[in-house]
C-alpha cells in the first residue's frame, strides 16, 4: 500500500459497511493534477480528507479531516472588494486620522473649499468628489511614520497572514488612465493601457459599464494576478481611438490633474486665460494648405492629405450631421500628441477644414459662409 496524501475532496458519493467511499473531484496537496471519480446521486461536498491511493491507481478509501487548518478555505481570505471598502471607510472616518484628513484637502483641492468647486456632469455628486479625494488619500498621503493612510486601516482591521497580504496588495496598487477592453458580465472588467491588460474583478461594473469607454481609476492586485477597484473611478468624458490607444500612457494623469481637469472654470479661470486663436481661412485650398503645413513640421504623415481627401473625410461625416465622428478620426490620426493642448490644436486645423467645405445640400455654401449670412440658395452673382 502506498503512503497516503492530503487532499480536498470537492465531490463525494455514497457509503457502506467498510466505511466511507468517498470518490469524486480530488486534489492533492503537492498540486497533483485533477482525477475524477464517479459520484453516486448523493454525491456532496466534503473538504479536506486523507486519501490512500492503491497500486491500480485508484483509491481504496479515504477518511475526512475535521482538522486541516492549512486547506481550510477560511484560512485563506483573499482580498475582495468589501476589505476595500472596509480600508475605506477606516480612513474617511477614524479619529486618528482627522489631522492627516485636513492637511490633505489643502494638497488635493488647493485653496479653494472643496464644497464650492463645481465640475463637470458625471463628477460633481457629493460621493464621487468625495471618493475621489478619499482614494487618493488612503493610497497616496504619506503621514509622519511613512505609512500611507490605507497600511494604517489594515493593520486596524487585520491580521496574521491575511494582513501581509493586504499589505503587499496596498503597496502594488497603481492609478491608471486604461480603456475598458472588453466585459464578462458578472465577473470581470477587462481594462487595456498599451500592452498591459489588466482584469478586474467586479460583478456589478461589469454590468455597468460599456465596452471602449475610458476610464481613471486606482487598481488594488491581489494574490491571484488579478485586481480590485479602488474607490473614485470615473469614466472620462472622451474616448480614445485605436492609435491613441498606441500612446496611452503619455496621457496618464495623476489625481489631483484628473480633479483639476473635471472642474468647470471659473468667471475668473475665463479672464485669466486667453481663447485660443482658431485658425480661420477664407476657402478650402487655404485650409487644406495651412493643415498640410503644420503636418509636415511635426513629421505627421496621416494628416498629410490633398483637398479631395479632406473634402471625402469631411463629407463622410458631415452629411451625417457626426462632428463628434470627425474629431475622433482626427485624434486617431494624431496619434502620438503629447498634451490635451496639442490635440485641441490639430482639431483647430481640422475643424478649419470642415468649415471651408462645400456643403451639396447648402447650394456648395460653407459653413462659413452660411455663418456670415449668406443664403444657401445663392448661386452668386447680382
Amino acid at each position: 500500500m502506498f503512503a497516503p496524501f492530503p487532499a480536498f475532496v470537492l465531490l463525494c458519493g455514497g457509503g457502506g459497511s467498510g466505511g466511507p467511499n468517498l470518490s469524486g473531484l480530488l486534489r492533492a496537496k503537492n498540486e497533483l493534477p485533477y482525477a475524477t471519480y464517479h459520484a453516486g446521486a448523493d454525491a456532496l461536498p466534503v473538504g479536506p480528507a486523507l486519501i490512500f491511493p492503491n497500486r491500480r491507481g485508484r483509491y481504496a478509501c479515504a477518511v475526512v479531516l475535521k482538522n486541516m487548518p492549512h486547506h481550510s478555505p477560511k484560512t485563506h481570505r483573499m482580498l475582495k472588494p468589501r476589505h476595500i471598502e472596509e480600508i475605506t471607510d477606516w480612513c474617511s472616518i477614524s479619529p486618528d486620522l482627522d489631522g492627516a484628513r485636513q492637511a490633505a484637502r489643502q494638497v488635493f483641492y488647493g485653496c479653494e473649499d472643496w464644497r464650492s468647486i463645481e465640475y463637470g456632469a458625471g463628477a460633481d455628486s457629493e460621493i464621487s468628489r468625495l471618493r475621489r479625494f478619499i482614494a487618493w488619500f488612503m493610497f497616496t498621503h504619506l503621514l509622519p511614520d511613512g505609512r500611507v493612510p490605507a497600511l494604517v486601516a489594515a493593520e486596524a482591521l487585520y491580521s496574521g497572514r491575511f494582513l501581509e497580504e493586504v499589505r503587499l496588495s496596498i503597496k502594488g496598487s497603481r492609478y491608471v488612465t486604461a480603456v475598458v477592453a472588453t466585459l464578462e458580465p458578472g465577473r470581470s472588467v477587462f481594462l487595456e493601457l498599451e500592452d498591459e491588460r489588466f482584469e478586474v474583478r467586479s460583478r456589478e461594473l461589469s454590468r455597468l459599464l460599456d465596452r471602449g469607454i475610458t476610464l481613471v481609476a486606482w487598481l488594488v492586485p491581489n494574490r491571484r494576478g488579478q485586481w480590485l477597484f479602488g474607490p473614485g473611478w470615473l469614466e472620462l468624458p472622451y474616448s480614445v481611438g485605436p492609435n491613441m490607444r498606441q500612446s496611452l500612457s503619455d496621457f496618464q494623469m495623476d489625481p489631483i490633474e484628473v480633479d483639476r481637469f473635471l472642474r468647470k472654470p471659473t468667471g475668473e479661470d475665463v479672464l485669466a486665460t486667453p481663447e485660443p486663436e482658431r485658425p480661420r481661412d477664407g476657402n478650402l485650398d487655404d485650409a487644406v494648405t495651412r493643415m498640410t503645413e503644420a503636418a509636415q513640421e511635426e513629421s505627421n504623415k496621416r494628416l498629410v492629405m490633398s483637398r479631395e481627401e479632406w473634402t471625402g473625410l469631411v463629407l463622410q461625416h458631415l452629411l451625417h450631421n457626426d462632428a463628434a465622428g470627425f474629431s475622433k478620426a482626427i485624434v486617431e490620426r494624431v496619434g502620438s500628441a503629447q498634451t490635451l493642448e496639442d490635440i485641441n490644436r490639430w482639431l483647430g486645423l481640422a475643424m478649419n477644414i470642415w468649415h471651408n467645405t462645400p456643403q451639396p445640400d447648402r447650394g456648395g455654401k460653407t459653413a462659413f459662409e452660411l455663418m456670415a449670412g449668406e443664403s444657401p440658395g445663392r448661386q452668386g452673382g447680382t
